[in-house]
């Protein structure tokens, strides 16, 4: 990487509907800056799935099913680190305690769900919540570089 690539540093800010389909702008905010930062696709990749699991869990456990709101995403990417900031106003969760690994099954046997948050504590250096007033703000950092990749 170059030394000017290294001292990039992008912030941007989206917010959009506690729905599931919004999923799309999301992850177009996130290409378009993994591009600009010059990321690796590893690392695009990872962001993408992070924010898939943390957006879509807020969407499907955290509000009624009728329940109108917006949810914010800003993506910090620095030289070093990449951060990815939630804020919702979702009932109070709190994904920063790390699950426990999955049961090593084969693939067949595997049942869906409980896998998602396991990945997102493995790619992430830090995951940190907390409340403020009605709004849940969850921080994922993120290492530029991916390792074994």
């Amino acid at each position: 990487m170059t030394e000017a690539l290294a001292a990039l540093s992008i912030r941007r800010t989206i917010a959009v509907r506690n729905r599931i389909e919004e999923l799309t702008p999301l992850y177009a905010l996130l290409e378009t800056v993994s591009w600009e930062a010059g990321l690796s696709e590893t690392v695009s990749r990872r962001l993408l799935l992070v924010c898939e699991e943390l957006f879509g869990n807020i969407v499907r456990y955290g509000y009624p099913p009728d329940d109108e709101d917006m949810v914010e995403l800003t993506v910090e990417c620095g030289p070093e680190t990449i951060v990815l900031t939630f804020v919702d106003h979702a009932v109070a969760h709190d994904v920063s305690q790390e699950p426990a690994a999955p049961a090593e099954k084969p693939l067949a046997e595997m049942e869906p769900g409980g896998l998602g948050l396991f990945l997102v504590h493995h790619f992430a250096t830090s995951v940190q919540n907390r409340r403020e007033g009605r709004a849940n703000i969850t921080e994922v950092l993120l290492a530029r570089e991916a390792e074994n990749a």
